[in-house]
């Protein structure tokens, strides 16, 4: 039985439980669904703590919040089940070992603190000061901006808010250097020590081994451009060092045509210096002590060479069609031979695959390769055709009968030939004209070579004289006595020529001033001759090829290089930019190997032995567009950018002609007509309307050449505008 002291103490505990329970409930935000009484208050009523059982069903998981002392302010929330609770109503030994409960059920856990964080207020709250140098240097001109020079607030504050843009744009690029870690090297040196007495090798062996590594660049001394060699600079040039930009009125033309000017300079000299980057030289043949280079064959050099070296020499055997003439692409890279007795075959020798061969049934006195290497001429015993790649006959030119030589030039699309009668013939093979024909009255021209830097005709005649021809004039433009006896063969490279005749002589000239510079003596049945890119000779001697090396230079003393053929030889060509000799003989053909006598580089752009097919009709389609009229080759290249004087003069009088001539009178006679449309008023009629037509033609002309000879005449007029009322004003106001 509880007595009233019992009762009051059991009011107080279960008001302090359920106080305790709401505060708690409030602090965590909990719903109460039931409160029962805690036994655990009844086990120590003396310690300050209460407890929260929350029954969610009957005997299950029960939350028990404990306050514990109030002094030290720590709350706890534990989960626990009915298992955990012993038959008295207490916590088992099980639940406060996982709970770390001690008998008074204080939870031992560390104090939880509330940790904030600690913003110090900045000493320093502008940005760090920037060196005024660092700015000055990345300053690109936006400190210079003044936006009170735009007119209206609008753009004033719009560029000032660009420039302030700019300016910390500056300011944050000079102070992102600060960032900067690396910096620069210094050299301690211990007390007493002088600087300059520490070498390099004590250096290397105090710095790390990246740095011990690096290679020590000397300052260069020639801080300018590689000089460039005067004569290859002339090579390059197109005439653009004889400009002169004050033959010009307006000093705005003449400064656009210096412009001009420097431009082609600096491109001749880029060109020019980008030789030295050519990485292939020419061959040469290199003889032991006290041997000579004409004794070493053919067999020799080909062991010395490579495979593909090798393959370039090989021997031709057609007795039965020979003698042989041959011509070689401008490419080096296609070979046409034509034999006496009618045989004709097209390769390409390189890679020795057959274009096409057939026999014309006819003597062949000539074979020339045309632009490309799908079309080549033959000149036969009657007429000469044009035959393509695969041998079918294009055209038959009647026009050039009983031809003895041809020449093609290739920039200009001319065919020359030289007839047994002693024709020269020019012919476009671009839109199949006769251009010109004449005579030159020296008998067979069997003796016939072009000068490639002019375009300008080379024969050799029978009194020992070579004459130089161009389609513009009918007279030859040279004539010198070159040999005391026939000429036999004439070839020109550059600004030298070679000619053979035969008084057994080799000669030399120069064709700036057609006077001899060296000659030779060579053996009986001196013949042919020929010239290689690099200024090497070779002499046709009966059935043996001599060749000379600087031959031009005066130094020659004994043959270069020397080959016996199985028949006399009818012709010698170089191969463009390849250490070949081409000789046709009676025998057939045979490719020799000359080191050292072709052009090791090739520009692609004119000349290119690897071209396809595509680049082939490009190049063909350029050549048309570039092509060169005939009237145009002279004797001087340069005369090309000059003004033809006397025709223009001549032009100048035709005009006045023109002007100071009275018209004549015209005579006309009209036709009879019949219903009445031939009366006499009429005939005036139409006698008067074809004068007036004539008259009318007659002054248009007139004031044609008026406008050429003096100009065209503008009246002067008044800057004002016209005005409707101009028609009221009077006419010589």
């Amino acid at each position: 039985m509880f007595g009233p002291s019992s009762f009051v103490l059991f009011l107080k505990q279960t008001l302090s439980c359920t106080l305790t329970t709401f505060l708690v409930c409030f602090l965590f935000r909990t719903q109460i669904t039931a409160v029962p009484s805690c036994p655990s208050c009844f086990a120590d009523p003396f310690i300050a703590k209460r407890v929260l059982r929350d029954s969610r069903s009957s005997g299950a998981s029960v939350r028990h919040i404990a306050s514990m002392d109030e002094s030290k302010g720590k709350t706890e929330v534990m989960n626990y089940t009915a298992e955990d609770l012993t038959p008295s109503g207490g916590f088992s030994t099980k639940l406060k070992r996982r709970n770390k409960i001690k008998s008074n059920f204080e939870r031992t856990f560390p104090r939880k603190r509330a940790i904030q964080r600690r913003i110090a207020k900045d000493r320093f709250p502008d940005h760090a000061p920037v060196f005024e140098g660092s700015i000055q240097k990345h300053d690109t001109g936006a400190s210079e901006i003044n936006p009170k020079n735009v007119r209206t607030e609008f753009h004033q504050a719009k560029l000032e808010m660009k420039k302030k843009k700019f300016l910390e744009r500056i300011q944050q690029t000079a102070r992102a250097e600060i960032l900067n870690s690396e910096d620069a090297g210094y050299l301690v040196t211990d007390d007493g020590e002088l600087s300059y007495t520490i070498r390099q090798k004590d250096i290397c062996a105090s710095v790390d081994m990246a740095s011990a590594t690096k290679r020590r660049i000397a300052k260069d001394r020639f801080p300018d451009h590689a000089p460039v060699f005067e004569g290859s600079i002339q090579k390059h040039d197109t005439g653009a060092s004889e400009i002169n930009p004050k033959n010009v009125r307006t000093e705005f033309h003449q400064a656009k045509l210096e412009m001009k000017k420097k431009k082609f300079l600096e491109r001749i000299q880029q060109t020019a210096r980008a030789e030295i980057l050519n990485s292939e030289d020419a061959g040469y043949l290199v003889t032991d002590d006290g041997e000579l280079s004409y004794t070493i064959r053919q067999k020799d050099i080909c062991a010395s060479v490579d495979m593909a070296s090798a393959t370039k020499h090989f021997d031709l055997d057609l007795e039965r069609f020979g003698p042989y003439r041959i011509d070689y692409t401008l490419n080096g890279r296609h070979l046409l031979i034509g034999g006496k007795r009618g045989h004709v075959a097209a390769f390409d020798w390189l890679t020795k695959s057959l274009h096409n061969e057939t026999n014309v049934m006819e003597g062949v006195r000539d074979v020339q390769w045309l632009h490309v290497e799908t079309m080549y001429a033959v000149a036969q015993k009657r007429w000469t055709y044009i035959y393509d790649n695969m041998g079918v006959e294009l055209h038959c030119l009647k026009m050039l009968h009983d031809i003895k030589r041809m020449e093609f030039l290739p920039r200009h699309f001319l065919l020359v030939a030289g007839s047994n009668t002693s024709f020269l013939s020019y012919l476009d093979v671009s839109i199949g004209k006769l251009v010109q024909s004449f005579a030159t009255r020296q008998g067979a021209l069997d003796v016939m070579t072009q000068n490639p830097s002019n375009a300008i005709i080379h024969t050799g005649h029978g009194n020992g004289t070579v004459q130089l021809w161009s389609p513009n004039i009918r007279e030859p433009l040279v004539k010198m006595l070159a040999h005391k006896s026939s000429v036999r063969g004439i070839a020109v490279e550059g600004n030298y020529m070679a000619t053979t005749g035969l008084d057994r002589r080799l000669r030399i000239w120069d064709v700036r001033n057609y006077k001899q510079l060296f000659v030779y003596v060579l053996p009986f049945g001196l013949s042919e001759v020929a010239f290689s890119q690099r200024y090497t000779i070779a002499c046709a001697v009966g059935n043996s090829v001599q060749v000379f090396t600087d031959a031009h230079l005066g130094t020659a003393r004994e043959p270069y290089l020397v080959h016996n053929c199985r028949g006399i030889v009818s012709d010698l060509r170089f191969c463009p930019f390849e250490d070949v000799l081409g000789v046709g003989h009676q025998g057939g053909f045979t490719s020799l190997l000359v080191p050292g006598c072709g052009e090791a580089n090739f520009n692609a752009l004119h000349a290119n032995p690897y071209e396809s097919k595509s680049q082939r009709k490009e190049r063909e389609v350029k050549q048309l567009l570039d092509k060169i009229q005939p009237e145009l080759i002279t004797l001087d290249t340069s005369e090309i950018a000059q003004v033809n004087t006397s025709l223009m003069e001549q032009e100048n009088e035709r005009l006045k002609n023109v002007l100071y001539v009275r018209p004549r009178d015209v005579k006309f006679t009209p036709k009879h007509k019949k219903k009445g449309r031939s009366g006499a008023l009429k005939k005036e009629q139409r006698k008067q309307g074809v004068q007036a037509e004539m008259r009318f033609a007659v002054n248009e002309e007139r004031k044609r050449a008026e406008s050429e000879l003096f100009g065209s005449y503008k009246p002067k007029t008044d800057d004002k505008p016209k005005s409707v009322l101009d028609r009221f004003k009077r006419k010589d106001a």
